[in-house]
């Protein structure tokens, strides 16, 4: 392990509850997690912190055969079993939906949710998600919005057509949530917002897909490399705000056979090489995850990656909107960006393009829409000065 991951002592990092929530996922922490249960923890605070970072699944396989303490296995198990039988309902939504598009010509590609719990845990019931993710081609947007609208579902946004039309142009998904079931289904155009320039999508990503095995059929989901660095990508966006979404990246370093020269170049042409090393510090930090030399190393000629991985996991464990206030930082955000007229370009786009919540602030008619990119820096001003909790907004 580089010199720059042993000199932190992550585990005295945390709390004695915090602590066991790691040590349980650690292939060596058993020891670790019966001496913590047995000193006596709150069993409360585990469940709820558990299921924020979206590891019930991963906390009731591991403890189940452990028999110590006062673990609440009856609460677990049902938390892991409603979880199981969503992530079941969510795969035939995946498997009808998919369906119904191709049969209108329309490609949708799932990925994450419990297509990545198969692939990776070989399971589909040991990841949680909280909605279905389906890539198709711009062009197919409209037809895929009639298709999932006769099939029950409706845009969880009210917007207009002039909104609707500058959405789809700096926005990446749209959420539909189906009346019935409450299933959601984001449906991506592509990835990122341009202003983060990890343009995989166009990229290769398509050319590069790869067949695997889901409920009895076939899909066509990323390539491992693909995958890892989109999950990288997208953790870091959003701070590392899950344990569960560090844990997939050491799972995927353990398992998968990976072409690291290609995911380090690849990573270079994206702007997305800090995503990529922070996602693989934190795995190593975390759980002493094995990264080939090429990459640790790296990450000792980067002395912000450190700095990066320390404020990541100071907020890892922090509660309700304080959670998110790591990634909606405009500092971290550029600090992962290497090339300054990106890192520009993101911060026009932040300060200046109008999103939803600058909508909802004020409705204002289609001839008066450039006024959005006065009233947008002006909204963030008054939230900063204020004090006043922010909408997502990223």
């Amino acid at each position: 392990m580089p010199e720059t991951q042993k000199d932190i002592k992550i585990l005295t990092h945390f709390s004695p509850e915090q602590q066991m929530l790691i040590s349980t996922l650690h292939e060596q922490g058993e020891d670790t997690v019966k001496a913590l249960i047995l000193k006596g923890l709150d069993w409360n605070y585990i469940l709820n912190t558990a299921n924020e970072h979206g590891i019930i699944p991963l906390l009731y396989s591991k403890l189940k055969s452990l028999s110590i303490g006062n673990i609440p296995l009856n609460e677990l198990k049902t938390l892991y079993l409603r979880n199981l039988q969503k992530n079941m309902a969510m795969t035939k939504a995946i498997l009808e939906t998919t369906e119904a598009l191709e049969t209108h010509g329309i490609r949708a590609v799932p990925f994450k949710g419990p297509v990545l719990s198969q692939q990776l845990y070989h399971d589909i019931g040991l990841r949680q998600s909280a909605d279905i993710d389906l890539l198709i081609f711009k062009e197919h947007y409209n037809k895929a919005k009639e298709i999932l609208l006769a099939r029950g579902y409706e845009p969880q946004f009210k917007l207009n057509r002039r909104q609707e039309f500058e959405f789809l142009r700096y926005r990446y998904e749209m959420p539909f949530i189906h009346k019935a079931t409450g299933l959601n289904i984001e449906l991506h155009w592509n990835i990122a917002q341009s202003f983060f320039h990890f343009d995989l999508y166009r990229s290769g990503l398509w050319e590069r897909l790869q067949p695997t095995a889901f409920a009895g059929k076939t899909v066509f989901s990323f390539s491992t490399e693909d995958m890892l660095l989109y999950l990288c990508f997208h953790g870091s966006k959003h701070g590392w705000e899950r344990l569960s979404w560090i844990y997939d990246i050491m799972k995927i370093i353990k398992t998968w056979p990976l072409d690291w020269q290609y995911l380090l170049r690849k990573s270079d042409e994206l702007d997305s090489r800090k995503h990529l090393l922070l996602g693989l510090h934190l795995a190593a930090l975390l759980w002493e995850a094995e990264i080939p030399s090429s990459a640790s190393e790296k990450i000792e000629e980067d002395p912000q990656l450190s700095a990066l991985a320390l404020y990541v996991l100071d907020g890892l464990f922090r509660e309700g909107p304080k959670r998110s206030a790591v990634s909606n930082t405009i500092e971290y955000r550029l600090r992962l960006l290497k090339k300054n007229k990106h890192k520009l370009n993101h911060l026009l786009h932040k300060l200046f393009v109008p999103r939803l919540p600058d909508w909802e602030t004020i409705s204002l008619p289609d001839r008066l829409y450039f006024l959005y990119y006065f009233i947008r820096p002006l909204r963030l001003l008054l939230l900063n000065t204020t004090g006043l909790s922010k909408k997502k907004d990223d």
